[in-house]
């Protein structure tokens, strides 16, 4: 196994060990997502991330995606609603 093959694999695990996320709001115009795990939707108008334990729904007016890996997102935009949907831990779904 390549040094590469070791970084990816270790990059992984931390990623699913990672039970929580945190969110920050600055404004309504700017916010902070810690410990995203995939970009579900992506338009000007809405952003969906995929969390530990929950999907983000972020809707508002020319939003951008500053920022994405895998320690987290930077929104910035005209803010106007955020909503959550708990994701069912077995499969990694939506409920």
């Amino acid at each position: 196994m390549n040094i590469n093959e070791l970084a990816r694999r270790y990059e992984n695990v931390k990623n699913k060990t990672k039970r929580h996320s945190a969110i920050q709001i600055m404004d309504y115009e700017n916010m902070l997502i810690e410990c995203c795990r995939e970009v579900l939707i992506f338009n000007e108008n809405t952003i969906c991330l995929k969390l530990a334990k929950c999907t983000i729904t972020i809707v508002g007016l020319d939003l951008k995606m500053r920022t994405y890996s895998s320690g987290g997102a930077y929104i910035s935009g005209i803010l106007h609603s955020v909503s959550f949907e708990p994701l069912d831990e077995k499969k990694g779904k939506n409920k």
